[in-house]
């Protein structure tokens, strides 16, 4: 449409003037303008922001990994020391030796903290310090030996001594630790200071360059906008928004004029805007209709010309094949929707061609799915749990439905073998065996599993604390069955009644005992069943034995008394300690009979030899008188000789 003669000389007028420099160019100019400004801005930002990250990020880097050593340096250290003095108070052997244990494992454990700090140092003066650590660590070990030499001999007071005089040793490492971690808290508000600095710097930067940048930009941009006002026909916004919303459908939306705009964009638009809403009125009429059941009605075309009427004209023809198309493809879906996937769908021509396409996929992809989901459940009732549908055989939504499938089944059991570990770990007696928290519904298996675990756990308590004070004596404690409900209170009952019938039975055998060690081998003890029965087969053994010991005891005691002192009682009839107290007994009459027997041996002999002595003295006395006779009879013969002799 041709516009007045006026108006079509002052287009024709700024269509020159926009030949030198047209909007587009404008608007390139201005982005290239704001490019190179924001390039700039950006790069000295990055600069400015670098220096920032250095020194702030300082503290991530390089403080806090040195002060985390060190700290842990100096705990352990600390501890080591701790270590070394529960030394010196043990008295046990065997608490010394773990003490032991832990002071290797915790010189151990510096040494580690020592080389993780090296490969942080990145100074000389770093260097000189940790060298001075490791010397007064390492002097600290040297005078630490000879404190535990002393405590090894219980030499409470020597070791003491040496104690006292390592602490300087020991302070000094730690005031050398503690300068160290002094040194590198310095080093971190260094940097911090200087983050700062480049920070207030980058602020006034920034600040200054984007005021230059905005004005710059605001006088391009008013011109720019001046010129492309005129060509919209209104605000850009408002221009961008009637688009969107006709491109949207909503062609009711309503568009602002000026008076005589017939060539702006947004006259275009209203003119356009108008023919739409009526084909789009008669489209929703057709629609109203075919929705009450007049599948026949459409657009009257005849009301439209050029290629509004041709697009009616098409539109109500491609109803109509459409809608016998719809008819036979919505009959056949409507059997697979009953589940009848082998229902037929006749060939269709051409491009159309792509509808059977469609549907066979559908078909094929949904009996081949339901195939792999029944292959896969049978394959795991037989056990074989690890098998999935194979997803990539299908595309879109089919593979993300066969992916599914596979994920909730991977997940359940994965599920299953997280809380079957932690069943086992139960089953094996590690009650703290950890199990992750499951999201939503899941969490009843967190909450059964806890349940399980306080109620195992609680009767393990229970069983301690009872275990506890049965060792000290009190027998009469008992597991609080009460507290707990179902099969869990069954079992502790259960235990009880165990303990209190063990204890009923070791009450009935020391009473037995007991009048065995009054003496009474003939107490009575009832039959216990079943393998108690070791109870009865080991006090009458007690009894057979103490009762043979008393017979034998009773033998020796007869003999004895009817002058038979050689008896002796058969060792061999007794084992262990009574065969013992047997042999005493034997060796002890021994030792009484044995002096008698040499007495009665000697007085024997001392008779024998009296008797000899006697006839010996007769036999002398006899001689004796027969040489005195003889004697006399020679002095005789003397006297005669003599007086012989005289004559």
């Amino acid at each position: 449409m041709a516009g007045p003669p006026h108006q079509s000389s002052r287009i024709n007028k700024n269509s020159k003037v926009e030949k030198t420099m047209s909007v587009s160019k404008r608007i390139y100019a201005l982005i290239v303008l704001a490019s190179l400004g924001f390039v700039a801005m950006t790069g000295f930002s990055y600069f400015q922001t670098q220096r920032v990250f250095e020194g702030a990020n300082y503290a991530n880097v390089s403080s806090m990994p040195r002060n985390t050593a060190l700290t842990a340096l100096q705990l352990d250290f600390n501890t080591l020391r701790i270590r070394v003095s529960r030394h010196m108070l043990y008295t046990e052997a065997a608490d010394k030796q773990a003490a032991e244990q832990e002071i290797t494992a915790l010189q151990q454990k510096l040494a580690q903290d020592l080389a993780t700090y090296r490969p942080l140092i990145s100074s000389e003066q770093e260097r000189v310090m940790m060298a001075e650590v490791t010397r007064w660590i390492g002097a600290y070990y040297g005078k630490m030996e000879a404190i535990l030499e002393a405590s090894r001999q219980n030499a409470f007071e020597l070791a003491r001594e040496r104690y006292i005089e390592i602490a300087t040793t020991a302070n000094q490492a730690n005031d050398a630790i503690h300068r160290f971690s002094e040194h590198n808290r310095a080093l971190g508000l260094q940097h911090a200071a200087l983050a700062e600095r480049a920070y207030e710097e980058a602020k006034l930067t920034s600040l200054l360059v984007s005021v230059v940048m905005t004005l710059t930009l605001i006088v391009f941009g008013l011109y720019l906008l001046r010129k492309l006002l005129a060509q919209l026909g209104g605000e850009p916004s408002a221009a961008v928004t009637v688009a969107n919303r006709i491109a949207a459908g909503q062609l009711d939306t309503p568009i602002s004029l000026r008076a005589g705009d017939q060539h702006s964009l947004l006259a275009a638009m209203h003119k356009m805007q108008g023919t739409l809403q009526a084909v789009i009125a008669e489209q929703t009429e057709v629609m109203r209709q075919n929705r009450q059941g007049n599948t026949a009605a459409r657009i009257a075309s005849d009301q439209y010309h050029g290629s509004y009427r041709a697009m009616a004209m098409q539109v109500n023809q491609m109803a109509d094949s459409q809608q016998a198309l719809l008819h036979k493809v919505t009959a056949c879906l409507s059997q697979f929707a009953v589940g009848d996937f082998d229902a037929p769908l006749e060939t269709f021509p051409g491009e159309l061609a792509f509808i059977n396409e469609g549907v066979e996929g559908l078909r094929h992809n949904i009996k081949s799915l339901l195939a792999d989901m029944q292959a896969l459940s049978a394959q795991h009732q037989a056990g074989e749990v690890d098998t999935r549908i194979e997803a990539d055989r299908y595309a879109g939504e089919y593979q993300r439905m066969a992916q599914g499938v596979n994920e909730m089944v991977a997940m359940h059991i994965a599920l299953n073998q997280k809380i079957m570990a932690c069943v086992q770990g139960f089953g094996n007696g590690v009650f703290d065996t950890p199990l992750e928290s499951f999201p939503g519904q899941l969490a009843s298996i967190n909450r059964s599993i806890e349940k399980v675990r306080g109620n195992l756990k609680g009767v393990v308590d229970s069983i301690h604390w009872v275990s506890s004070e049965h060792e000290k004596g009190e027998i009469e404690q008992q597991l609080h069955h009460h507290l707990f409900k179902g099969d869990y209170a069954v079992l502790m009952k259960s235990i009880n009644d165990m303990v209190q019938g063990h204890i009923d039975l070791n009450r009935k055998a020391m009473a037995c005992v007991a009048e065995f060690g009054a003496g009474n081998f003939d107490a009575p003890l009832e039959t216990f069943p079943g393998k108690k029965a070791f109870i009865n087969d080991t006090i009458e053994q007690v009894r057979g034995n103490l009762k043979r010991l008393t017979a034998d005891a009773q033998m020796l005691s007869e003999a004895a008394a009817s002058g038979d002192v050689m008896v002796r009682a058969d060792a061999g009839r007794h084992e262990g300690d009574f065969r013992r107290i047997v042999d005493i007994i034997n060796n002890t009459l021994q030792l009484i009979v044995e002096p008698i027997v040499l007495m009665k041996d000697a007085a024997q002999q001392i008779n024998t030899a009296a008797n000899e002595i006697a006839a010996g003295n007769n036999d002398l006395s006899q001689r004796t008188e027969e040489q005195a006779s003889s004697l006399e009879e020679t002095a005789s013969s003397m006297e005669e000789l003599a007086s012989t002799v005289k004559q």
